[in-house]
């Protein structure tokens, strides 16, 4: 989380939970295999780290990027930066 601080000093005002695949900060909306199914989740959504994640985002002002993150992850991260 404290990384977060760092790239903020670089100039980072947005930030990506997710990718092609679930990871230790949420659920993506995309499986790492070939299936064509939705994937099954991992964390429900945001994990404690990626709610932490998006907490600090907002008190940054980086805007948390739900571009690829998997449906519940997103409502998750909408409700947490309200």
């Amino acid at each position: 989380i404290n990384l977060l601080d760092v790239f903020y000093d670089y100039g980072g005002r947005y930030f990506g939970h997710t990718h092609i695949g679930h990871n230790q900060l949420g659920d993506s909306s995309m499986a790492l295999t070939r299936e064509l199914t939705k994937p099954k989740p991992l964390h429900g959504g945001l994990s404690d780290l990626g709610k932490a994640a998006v907490k600090r985002c907002n008190e940054l002002g980086i805007m948390n990027d739900v571009s690829h993150a998997g449906i519940e992850t997103t409502l998750q991260i909408a409700a947490l930066s309200k």
